[in-house]
Order: structure tokens, then sequence, then C-alpha cells
């Protein structure tokens, strides 16, 4: 259950980690390593903006692989940009 619940979250190996150091430390009544009071009011904002992420993510890569043309426009865009502002 409880890894069903974590899975919206979208953690990286990094934040399982941790996830899991603090289960640790709470099963066996150890003092936190962060501010629960601090931490606890952005968890859900977490899990929401993660998935949103990876979605936009996705959707920005299909649509760079739909006009492979767009990215040699922007890179020469981009450096006739900065040779009008030297």
């Amino acid at each position: 259950m409880i890894a069903r619940n974590l899975g919206a979250f979208s953690l990286t190996s990094a934040d399982l980690e941790a996830v899991k150091a603090g289960i640790s430390d709470g099963v066996l009544a150890k003092t936190p390593k962060v501010d629960l009071q601090a931490y606890g009011p952005k968890i859900q904002p977490l899990q929401t903006a993660r998935p949103a992420a990876a979605v936009e993510k996705k959707a920005s890569q299909a649509f760079r692989a739909a006009s492979p043309s767009r990215s040699r426009s922007t890179a020469s865009s981009s450096a006739g940009a900065r040779a009008c502002r030297s």
C-alpha cells in the first residue's frame, strides 16, 4: 500500500533513498532529519507537480520529434539575437 501511494510522486532513486531513510527513522523512533512542520505542507504540491512535469516533458519531446527543422531555426535565431545584443 505504501509503494502504491508513493508511486504518485514519481520519485528519483535519490528521492526514494531519502524516503526510505525517513520511514526507517520513524519506525525506529529516531529524531527526524528534516523539520516535518516545514516540509509537511510541501508534500501535496510535490505530488501534483512531478507527474505534471513528466507529462509536459513527454509532450515537448513529441513536439520536437514532429518538427525537426524547428530546432535548427531556433539555434540560428538565438545566435542572431546574441549578435544584436553585442
